[in-house]
C-alpha cells in the first residue's frame, strides 16, 4: 500500500516537473519553431487550416505590400462546419476583400489533410501559373516545418515563409499544446524522411 502511494506521489511530482519545464521552455520553443521572413515572390500560398482568418489576412497584407502580386488560398474541399463548407467560408472572406485585390486571389481545392500531402495539391495549382518563387503563409508555430516540407517536396521553387499572427485570445496552455504538437510533428518529419 505504501509503495503504491509513493509511486503515485513520484508520478505526480514528475508530471508537475515536466509541466514546469515545458512552460519555461515555451518562449524558446516559439523562437525555434517560428520563422517569419517573407521574400518578394511570384505568388503567396495561404495554407489550409485557417479557422480564424489570420492566415488569410496575412496573405492579403502581403498582397497589399507588394511582396507577392498574387495569392492562392488552399481550401479543404471535404470539410463542413455548422452546415457551411470551408470553400463557402473562404468565398465569404474573398468577398470581403477590397475589390482591387479580389481578382489577384485564387482558390486551390485540396484533398490532403497533412502538410506533406498538401504539397501535391499546391504543386497542381502552381503548374498552371508561371511561378518560380513562393511565400508560404501559415500559423507561427507551423512555419519551420511547412518551409522544410515544401522545400523538400517541391525543390523547383524558391520558398520563403510568413507567419500569421496569433489571436490575442490564445491561452498559454493552448500555446504549449500547439508547441508540443509541432515539435512532435517536426521530429517525426525528420525521422520519417530518412
Amino acid at each position: 500500500m505504501r509503495s503504491k502511494r509513493r509511486l503515485w506521489l513520484l508520478l505526480g511530482v514528475g508530471c508537475v516537473f515536466v509541466g514546469c519545464v515545458a512552460f519555461l521552455l515555451l518562449p524558446v520553443s516559439a523562437k525555434l519553431l517560428t520563422l517569419d521572413d517573407p521574400r518578394p515572390s511570384d505568388v503567396s500560398v495561404v495554407l489550409a487550416g485557417d479557422f480564424y482568418g489570420s492566415r488569410y489576412e496575412r496573405g492579403v497584407s502581403l498582397l497589399q505590400s507588394g511582396v507577392a502580386p498574387r495569392m492562392i488560398v488552399n481550401v479543404s474541399s471535404g470539410f463542413t462546419f455548422a452546415g457551411v463548407t470551408r470553400s463557402e467560408w473562404k468565398d465569404d472572406f474573398v468577398a470581403k476583400t477590397p475589390s482591387e485585390l479580389r481578382e489577384r486571389i485564387s482558390v486551390c481545392h485540396i484533398v490532403g489533410d497533412s502538410t506533406d500531402s498538401e504539397t501535391a495539391d499546391v504543386r497542381r495549382c502552381l503548374l498552371s501559373q508561371n511561378v518560380r518563387s513562393v511565400v508560404l503563409v501559415t500559423s507561427a508555430f507551423h512555419t519551420r516545418r511547412a518551409l522544410e516540407v515544401f522545400s523538400r517536396r517541391l525543390p523547383q521553387y524558391r520558398w520563403s515563409v510568413a507567419a500569421a499572427p496569433e489571436l490575442p485570445t490564445v491561452t498559454m496552455s493552448e500555446r504549449a499544446r500547439t508547441a508540443a504538437m509541432e515539435w512532435s510533428k517536426l521530429v517525426w518529419w525528420h525521422l520519417a524522411r530518412r
